[in-house]
Parts: structure tokens; sequence; C-alpha cells
């Protein structure tokens, strides 16, 4: 499932906590099957406006994986040129953004939920688990 949107297959397995039934794939990024994820953790306030389980859930599915392993994949990805094994935290940030655009995802939308990552992730990406990708 290369950059495939609408086939993310998952079940509930509690309340906004999502496990993958299948591996999914994403230019090269490789969320694992059994993988869990809140999808986007949008502060309830927010969530008329930001759907956290909407279009954009490849890219929260992504980046929840992403920060998850602290950025360190197991099979090197291409980025613009580059080839990377291990993404900072700002570059994990940056893939959701370009996963958004992509995707044609709303611009404003985009700046919001990118903005927000970059001031609230930090405490997330301190404490990952660096399950092994």
């Amino acid at each position: 499932m290369n950059g495939v949107i609408d086939n993310i297959d998952v079940r509930a397995v509690g309340k906004d906590r999502w496990q993958l039934l299948d591996d999914f794939e994403w230019y090269g990024i490789v969320v694992p099957k059994d993988f869990q994820t809140d999808f986007g953790s949008i502060p309830p306030f927010a969530r008329p406006f930001i759907n956290p389980v909407g279009q954009l859930r490849p890219g929260y599915l992504v980046h929840d994986w992403l920060y998850n392993i602290r950025g360190v994949l197991k099979e090197p990805v291409k980025r613009n040129g580059a080839v990377l094994k291990t993404f900072t935290r700002k570059q994990c940030d940056q893939e959701l953004r370009v996963i958004a655009v992509t995707i044609d995802y709303n611009r404003l939308k985009t700046d919001l939920v990118y903005r927000a990552v970059r001031v609230g992730g930090g405490r997330y990406w301190d404490k990952a688990k660096q399950t092994k990708a």
C-alpha cells in the first residue's frame, strides 16, 4: 500500500485508540501491523474544525509512528534527494505537512496542525517508547 489514503485498515481498541491490522506504507516509511495510534491528537475544542480521524489520517498515522520510534527507521527512505535513516523531530513534523500537501488537505488546517505539532509535540517525542522499527 504505497501512499494509499483510503485503505488504512484499523480496529478500535479503546476510546480514541486504533490498532493497525495490516502494514501501512507511505513512500518507504512502513508503519507495522499492530501499531496503535490515536491518529490526530486534536484537543476536543478543536475537533469541530479538524477531524482527528479524517482525511489527514495517513499523515497522523505516519507521524505517530515516526514519533514512536524517535525517527529511527529500519530501512532508509529518499526525501528531497537525500537518503535518510533517521528523522529529527522537526523532520517528522515536516513529513506530516508533506503528506497533508500530497493528499491536498486544506492549506489553513495544514498550517494549524503543523504549528500545533511544532509547539506541543516535544512532550510526546521525549516520552516516545522507542519501539524497534
